[in-house]
């Protein structure tokens, strides 16, 4: 997620002119990364002063259980204020899982935490259809652009593959493909 949102942030200054302040969700001690300012901590977010958001979201990454009632409450404060544009991307959306999980437990607090950052945002942008179908299902008016995330582990050479079948693959991705 964080080389996500450190790549859009150089394409909107080198394209448009365009500059970011990251607010990063647990406290730290860097000021600055890649020449863009960062400021510690979620409830410092509101203080700003921004024009827009771009909303990188991953539950988990905000909160340990991927409840994050924090990032909750200091969106729903910051967008009150905000003038501009609110844009979510959804890296992932809520868990799921057996009675004997967790995710099963905490699954719809995490469902309501999504919506309400569905209903904060003027537009979505989601890695997947399984996502887009969510946030759809909640809001079939909003708009929502597919983007799926490039890897950052970089293209194989085709050269080195002489075979017409290898035998040997690394598949990079969530736990649908084992399930």
């Amino acid at each position: 997620v964080g080389d996500n949102a450190l790549a859009l942030a150089g394409r909107l200054m080198s394209d448009h002119r365009i500059r970011t302040i990251f607010a990063v969700a647990a406290a730290t001690d860097i000021s600055e990364r890649n020449g863009f300012k960062i400021i510690s901590g979620l409830k410092s977010a509101a203080l700003a002063g921004c024009d827009h958001v771009v909303l990188h979201y991953s539950n988990y990454g905000y909160q340990a259980r991927g409840v994050p009632f924090t990032l909750r409450n200091v969106a729903r404060k910051l967008r009150g204020r905000l003038p501009g544009r609110w844009v979510t991307t959804f890296h992932e959306i809520y868990a799921s899982g057996p009675p004997w999980r967790s995710a099963f437990w905490v699954r719809p607090f995490q469902v309501g935490i999504a919506r309400q950052l569905i209903d904060l945002s003027d537009s979505c942008v989601v890695s997947n259809v399984v996502i887009k179908q969510e946030v759809l299902r909640h809001d079939g008016a909003k708009k929502v652009y597919l983007v799926p995330v490039m890897s950052n582990f970089g293209e194989p050479s085709l050269e080195s593959l002489t075979v017409k079948s290898p035998r040997h693959w690394t598949i990079c991705g969530g736990t649908a493909l084992i399930e």
